[in-house]
Parts: C-alpha cells; sequence; structure tokens
C-alpha cells in the first residue's frame, strides 16, 4: 500500500469530514493531517503500518484509532498471505536407532527444554568471558532505582526531567548463562538468531518504569517494536527511534546505544598529563527577564543597530516573494499580531523604515513602547476616516520598507452590523481601496506589505467545504488583491510559551496549508520564522 492509498483510506473515514481536516502528502512515506484543532504526522513505515505523530494528544488519538482500523489492521492478514505462500519445509528423516549400549544411554537421557529459565549450571570462571563475574558477585540490589539508568519515574515532563539528569553509564556485559539452549547449538551460542536485537533494552526501561508508571508493550515483530510509558509512545524500527518527547527518545536511543555493545579495547598505557592550564574566568550568563516599559528603551535601542553577521527575516521575504502584499487572518488569538511585532522590530533592526498602523489597539504598552524606541511610526485609530486618510495620504507621501495594517477588516466589522445595504457595500469598497494602494505602494518602493483580517462567519453556510479552515477573508472581492493569503492558527498555548503557524490559503509559491511562517511567544517577546 503506497501513500496515496494511505491517503484515500484516511479521507474516507468521517471523522476526517466532520472535523474539516485537509490531508497533504509530503513524500513517499509521510503525510500531514492539518486543521484547526491541530496538525498531525503520519509516517508509513517499512513494515506497512502507519504511526501518528502529534503534539494534540486527543487528535493524535482519533487518528491511530483510524489508522488501526483501516490500514494497520490488514496487516496481519498480508503476514498469512505471505506465510501460506511459503513453501512447506521438507520433513526430517528419524534417525535409525542402533542397538549399543552407548546409544541406548543416549537415547534415555532427557532433551533440555528450550524457551523458560530452569536452573542454570555453574560454568567454571575460567571459562567465562572478560569481564563477566560468577552468579554470586551480582548485587542483591541490582534491580533498577530511582537514580539508576534505567528508573523511569513519572510521565511526561517528569519522564523527560528524570531522562535529563540521569548520567549514562555503560551496562554491564551479558551473562552468557542467562538462557538455555540445546546441546547442539551450545558450541554457537554467540552466532543464535535475535528476533529483535533491542528487545533487551526495552525490556530493561519498561520494567523500571513499570514501577510507578502504566507500561504497555504494545507490538514486538521482526525489527520493529512500539511500547508506551505513560502518555509516551515510543516506536524502534530497525535502529530508528520515533517519540513525541524528545528528551525521551535522546535517552532511549542512548540506552540503545549503550546496550548494542561496542567490544572493548585493551587498555593503553596513560600518557604523561600535560600540566593543567590555568582556568580562564567565566563570565556568568545574563538572566532572560520580561519585557517591560523600562527595559523597552534599551532593548529597542540594540533592535536598531544595523547587524551584518546574519540574513535579516525581510531580506528572506523579499527574495522568496519579492515586492508584494501578503495578508495574513485568522481567528481572534492565533499570534497574528505577536508575528507582525517581531516582524517589524527585525526590519527595524536592519535599519529599515517601518510603519504600524494598529486598529485594534491589540498591543501590549511594552510592545508600543519598543517600536516607537526602535524607530517604527507607530499610530493607533480605530475610527474609519482616519484610517482611510492614513492609508490613502499619510503613506503613499513618504517611502517605507515594511508597511503593517493590523487590521484591514475589524475596523469595518465594527460599524457593519449597522450599516445599510448601500453603506456596507462602501465598506467593502473601502478595503479594496485600502489594498489596492498598498499593493501599487509595493511595487513602486520596493517595498512589502503584510496586512491582518478575519474570516468570515460560519452563519448561513450550510456547506462543510465552506466551514472551518475553508472559510475565505472578510472583504469579498479584496481577497484576490494581496499576492498571498496565509491562515493562522495556534499550536500551542501554555502558562509560559504559546506557538502559531502562518499556513498557506491562496498561494502561487505554496500548497494549501503548507507552512510558511511560525510564531513562538514567551516571556522575552515574539519570533516570527520563515520556513
Amino acid at each position: 500500500m503506497d501513500i496515496n492509498q494511505v491517503k484515500d483510506m484516511i479521507a474516507q473515514d468521517p471523522i476526517i469530514k466532520d472535523m474539516g481536516l485537509n490531508i497533504t502528502i509530503k513524500d513517499e512515506n509521510v503525510l500531514f493531517i492539518r486543521g484547526t484543532v491541530g496538525e498531525v504526522r503520519v509516517t508509513k513505515l517499512a513494515s506497512g503500518k502507519c504511526v501518528a505523530d502529534s503534539r494534540n494528544m486527543a487528535l493524535r488519538k482519533k487518528i491511530k484509532a483510524i489508522l488501526d482500523e483501516k490500514i494497520n489492521s490488514d496487516q496481519p492478514v498480508q503476514n498469512a498471505v505471505e506465510e501460506a505462500a511459503k513453501p512447506e519445509p521438507v520433513p526430517e528423516q528419524e534417525p535409525v536407532k542402533v542397538d549399543t549400549p552407548v546409544q541406548n544411554e543416549q537415547q534415555a537421557a532427557p532433551a533440555k527444554k528450550r524457551g523458560g529459565r530452569p536452573k542454570k549450571e555453574k560454568v567454571p570462571a575460567d571459562q567465562l568471558p572478560p569481564d563477566v563475574g560468577l552468579e554470586s558477585e551480582k548485587p542483591a540490589d541490582a534491580d533498577p532505582k530511582p537514580g539508576d539508568k534505567d528508573f523511569v519515574p513519572g510521565n511526561g515532563e517528569e519522564l523527560a526531567q528524570h531522562f535529563e539528569n540521569t548520567p549514562e553509564t555503560e551496562p554491564a556485559p551479558a551473562d552468557p548463562r542467562s538462557e538455555e539452549i540445546s546441546a547442539e547449538e551450545e558450541d554457537n551460542y554467540a552466532e543464535l538468531p535475535h528476533v529483535n536485537k533491542h528487545r533487551d533494552a526495552v525490556d530493561a526501561i519498561l520494567e523500571a518504569a513499570g514501577e510507578t508508571n502504566d507500561v504497555e508493550l504494545i507490538e514486538d515483530t521482526e525489527g520493529f517494536i512500539q511500547f508506551r510509558i505513560a502518555d509516551v509512545d515510543v516506536v524502534i524500527e530497525g535502529d530508528n527511534v520515533t517519540c513525541d518527547n524528545d528528551m525521551v527518545k535522546g535517552k532511549v536511543q542512548s540506552i540503545i546505544a549503550k546496550r548494542s555493545g561496542v567490544k572493548k579495547e585493551a587498555p593503553k598505557p596513560a600518557p604523561t598529563p600535560a600540566p593543567a592550564p590555568k582556568p580562564e574566568p567565566q563570565t556568568p550568563p545574563i538572566p532572560q527577564k520580561p519585557l517591560t516599559p523600562a527595559s523597552a528603551k534599551q532593548a529597542a535601542q540594540e533592535a536598531t543597530k544595523p547587524s551584518d553577521t546574519s540574513e535579516h527575516l525581510f531580506d528572506r521575504i523579499m527574495k522568496k516573494y519579492s515586492a508584494d502584499l501578503i495578508e495574513v487572518f485568522g481567528d481572534t488569538g492565533t499570534l497574528k499580531s505577536k508575528g507582525l511585532v517581531a516582524l517589524a522590530l527585525d526590519t527595524a533592526k536592519s535599519g529599515r523604515s517601518v510603519y504600524y498602523l494598529d486598529t485594534e489597539n491589540n498591543l501590549m504598552p511594552p510592545e508600543v513602547e519598543a517600536l516607537k524606541a526602535a524607530g517604527v511610526v507607530y499610530k493607533y485609530t480605530p475610527v474609519l476616516d482616519e484610517i482611510n486618510a492614513i492609508i490613502t495620504k499619510e503613506i503613499p507621501s513618504k517611502v517605507y520598507k515594511l508597511i503593517i495594517i493590523d487590521s484591514v477588516g475589524m475596523p469595518v466589522l465594527r460599524k457593519y452590523a449597522s450599516m445599510g445595504v448601500n453603506q456596507r457595500g462602501e465598506a467593502l469598497l473601502d478595503i479594496i481601496a485600502w489594498l489596492g494602494v498598498l499593493k501599487e505602494y509595493t511595487y513602486k518602493n520596493s517595498a512589502i506589505a503584510f496586512v491582518s483580517n478575519q474570516p468570515q462567519s460560519e452563519f448561513g453556510k450550510s456547506n462543510p467545504s465552506e466551514k472551518g479552515m475553508n472559510l475565505w477573508p472578510f472583504g469579498d472581492k479584496s481577497n484576490f488583491i494581496p499576492g498571498h493569503l496565509l491562515r493562522s492558527v495556534k499550536t500551542l498555548d501554555s502558562p509560559t510559551q504559546s506557538k502559531g503557524q502562518w499556513l498557506a490559503f491562496r498561494s502561487r509559491a505554496h500548497a494549501k496549508l503548507e507552512r510558511v511562517f511560525e510564531v513562538e511567544v514567551t516571556n522575552t517577546g515574539s519570533v516570527l520564522k520563515l520556513v
């Protein structure tokens, strides 16, 4: 089954249709399922199964259920068909019995059982491999405990925090007496095949984590292991580890690498130690503080210094899209203004002139102070006549390299309900005129203009294709003036951090709902990145 068939099977599910999710194929093994609730990455493994990864656990579980029902459930049938197609093995011939005392004694001896853990035979110390001690030398408290390298407490962030603080040490070499094998295989123990070479490492992790967590071994087939610790899923395919939690993923990779075992080299004579260099005094790190009005001016003064060491975001946007008008629209709280403030400050840092027209008063006072201190021309007004005068007269009278109108739709929407039919038509024409002026301005002055907007209301729309992520921006025909329409969505919202994405909605440079920009907001400010 190829990735296109996977996409078709997922798209038929009613959950996908009801939630208004969109499916985009990245390559032959990866596709993305995106919507207002978040994003899910579906990876097709070499075994034919598909796994889902997402920061939104609820959405990931829904997609995983779809995959298990429609795709992964077919895998046992395929394996059975392949197994049935294999030729039957030729039965071994029974050995001819010879009536001799020696042969009769061998036949009477009970055969050794395979599997399980019967009593272990003692092996002389001189026959053990190097660095392996006798069983009596094994400490009584060998089971993993808190602080040991294989102990996994808690779930989520606690699990990652424990992995981060646990030192990585090499495991003790495996004891060859740990399994009972037949007499015929006893001489070839080192060459015995193993179904999965990383199973020992996974068993150690699950055994340690099981003391304080719900653990589950979901699947163990040749070359593929999937297990779960609390709310963290881990997939091991061959030597590749897939996990949503980067810290857990790194620690699992480290444990696997240690337990894979690299033969120890003979110790080399230690070289004569050189005299220790005199330690140089280190400057302690400067703690980051939230942006306040008192610190805004100092931060802005640093931002206005032209930087020649790296390429600014303005330069990257200009190279990719050239001088043009770009519109960002989305629901309230999807980090549109935060991203535009970050763009304005970074552009001012490059030494370029910036004009920021705020029509909603959504910016925090420290952000306004930082814009002004950086040299950005900032103005706030919610009055339609004043907005019209600024866009059509004040801005065209001077040259700015970046113009930001935040936003063009909300000033009109505030009065739209109380307008008559003719007034509504004139208001929409005003938006068209504003965007037309900005489009022409960017062409004449080699500038970039960003405007923000809100989506249309779902009221009165019965077709699912007109709802959710398919809603167009407010403004009717004005939507065709910007060179690119970007839809903003929030992907993470926590007390210490928020993240969002600006996805392509109508663009000649990107597929629909392809990531174009990423916004990250912390207590130190906001950052806008071009993907």
